[in-house]
């Protein structure tokens, strides 16, 4: 494999694994971008919407969008934070604390599809190379355009 061939199977694996993540909660009713933010929810009873943007490092707008989709659908309660009046917690419902162990169970069936055949040290290898790849990307979004640019271009091993 040659580094041009890492961008498109990256992409490929991250659609099957939406997929995949899509089929087991198909019966709960919600996607899989309502799944990952009820999830935070569920395990930070009573997070707000700022918080909750931060914690998954999405937009205001698309955190709104999927929580007032979650609060039609019953799963969760928008209250008033005594805090700060300005803004909302966030709570699951009960019909989302019944559903919580299914969350767990998807992300579980989706590690153990993704690495089937893989012995423990592969595992390890894989945890590794993932971390320094997210590390590396990270490192260059947050840099400069200018610097991100000659970096890139500059480096040798391409």
């Amino acid at each position: 494999m040659t580094p041009t061939d890492l961008p498109p199977n990256l992409a490929r694996l991250a659609r099957q694994m939406q997929t995949l993540k899509a089929q087991y909660l198909d019966h709960l009713g919600i996607g899989t971008g309502q799944a990952l933010i009820l999830a935070r929810i569920y395990s930070n009873y009573g997070i707000t919407q700022t918080q909750l943007c931060r914690m998954l490092g999405l937009d205001k707008s698309t955190v709104t969008r999927a929580v007032n989709r979650l609060v039609e659908a019953g799963y969760v309660e928008k209250r008033r934070n005594p805090a700060d009046r300005r803004s909302h917690q966030l709570m699951s419902t009960n019909i989302a604390r019944v559903w919580g162990p299914q969350f767990e169970l998807a992300d579980k069936s989706l590690m153990k599809a993704l690495i089937i055949d893989f012995n423990e040290e592969e595992i390890e290898q894989f945890g590794i190379f993932l971390r320094r790849a997210s590390a590396n990307v990270h490192h260059v979004l947050h840099s400069p355009p200018v610097t991100r640019f000659s970096r890139l271009i500059n480096n040798p091993s391409f």
